[in-house]
């Protein structure tokens, strides 16, 4: 007996049902797995049309600094972002220039680009200037400007007592350590001294003196010293002179007549005469110094010498030591610094500023380093890998000539000594929310 119409219609209902849920979740996990997959097609794609493109291979001078296997280099493309269009195979920094093969696979021939040879050395300047650019200082001096305006006179009023205190209790500490330390070097300060005066003053200060200085004295110092000098000698009494200096020699019992004589005179005769010159010797004095200062090998003489005498190695190194005993190394003040920045006052001090400062501290470190939420920021992760994984140290920037060079031209890499970023960070993709 065949079942009944409504039966077989209800199954068929039911199975077409299951059918288009099937699909439906099918299609709906094809949909899922293509949107995850999606970044992992986009690199597929990169990769193959990295490799499909045309390869080439030249030489390129290098007049200054290494390129290592590997080194990339990188040119603008049309929408403006960095992309890498070669990188080093082999390097000869034996020969003269040094060079190195490069592997290009550009979208335009090499001959089409020039190249510009950027390193990183991995100096505290260069990171500095990675983190902290331009624009970047600009923002954080002016929060700083604006939090110093806020803030500045509430810190101020709470910290100057106990800087006062700790300043009025060091300078004595301080002035001891350096009597100590002075003393103790006694006899390198000799030393440095007789060949200062051995190698400088002797051999081209003295010179220079003679040669320069003295004829610019003379010129403006001559005419009054010898107008002085005759007002003076026309004053002097030879008889009044003569004769005391016989009673001091003679066997009378008085024997400082002379002496006498020489103080009268000075006192009512000689110092009149030059107080009445004063005008004189000032405008005398004033051009001197200013045709000594006109002078350019005065000038320059003693602008090297300044220069040579600051440079010492051995003077710097005695300069340091000292500082080093009396204050670097110097328990006393250490301890005064120490018994001022722990009292009650101080600490309160402290937590003040800490209140007012610690968003501004945090706000400029979230910017500099980045935060736990969107990572580390691009410059710190540049630092890290320069400094620490010691990577993008080295690469060129192709840049497009104006016209293409000659077949028989060679590529010469120009060097740049302005600091460079390098052009390409990688971070890992975050999934689409």
């Amino acid at each position: 007996m065949s079942p009944p119409l409504s039966r077989i219609t209800s199954r068929w209902k039911s199975t077409t049902i299951l059918g288009v849920l099937f699909w439906s979740g099918c299609l709906v996990a094809i949909a899922i797995a293509a949107r995850t997959h999606r970044a992992e097609a986009s690199r597929v794609t990169e990769l193959a049309t990295h490799f499909m493109q045309s390869r080439d291979r030249f030489r390129i001078q290098l007049p200054d600094g290494p390129l290592r296997r590997g080194d990339a280099i990188f040119a603008l493309d049309a929408s403006g972002q960095w992309t890498q269009v070669g990188h080093a195979i082999s390097s000869d920094e034996s020969s003269s220039p040094p060079s190195a093969e490069i592997l290009w696979y550009g979208s335009q021939p090499a001959s089409h680009y020039g190249f510009t040879y950027c390193r990183n050395r991995g100096t505290l300047a260069e990171a500095v200037e990675i983190l902290l650019p331009a624009e970047r200082r600009t923002v954080i001096l002016n929060r700083i400007a604006a939090a110093q305006r806020l803030h500045g006179p509430e810190l101020t009023a709470a910290f100057k007592p106990i800087i006062e205190q700790t300043l009025r209790e060091s300078v004595p500490v301080i002035q001891q350590a350096l009597v100590r330390a002075v003393t103790a070097h006694q006899a390198e300060f000799d030393a440095i001294g007789k060949r200062f005066e051995a190698e400088l003053i002797n051999q081209r200060v003295v010179p220079l003196v003679r040669s320069q200085v003295l004829p610019i004295v003379r010129t403006h110092g001559e005419p009054v010293a010898t107008a002085i000098g005759q007002e003076i000698w026309d004053r002097a009494s030879l008889f009044r002179f003569g004769w005391r200096i016989m009673y001091d020699k003679s066997p009378l019992p008085q024997r400082d007549l002379s002496q006498q004589e020489w103080e009268r005179f000075m006192e009512t005769e000689a110092i009149p005469v030059f107080e009445s010159h004063v005008d004189q010797i000032v405008g005398a004095v004033k051009a001197m110094l200013r045709d000594v200062v006109k002078n350019e090998a005065v000038r320059d003489e003693f602008t090297q010498v300044l220069q040579e005498v600051a440079s010492d190695d051995q003077l710097q190194a005695l300069a340091g030591s000292i500082v080093r005993d009396a204050i670097i190394d110097n328990q006393e003040l250490r301890q005064v610094w120490l018994k001022n920045w722990q009292t009650a006052e101080a600490q309160q001090a402290m937590q003040l500023a800490n209140a007012r400062l610690e968003p501004l501290v945090r706000e400029i470190g979230d910017e500099i380093f980045g935060t736990r939420e969107t990572g580390i920021s691009p410059g710190f992760a540049r630092v890290l890998r320069t400094q620490i994984l010691n990577k993008d140290r080295r690469w060129m920037e192709a840049t497009m000539l104006p016209q293409p060079r000659r077949e028989d031209q060679p590529a010469i890499a120009a060097i740049d000594e302005l600091p460079h970023t390098y052009p390409l960070l990688f971070f890992a993709d975050h999934p689409s929310e």
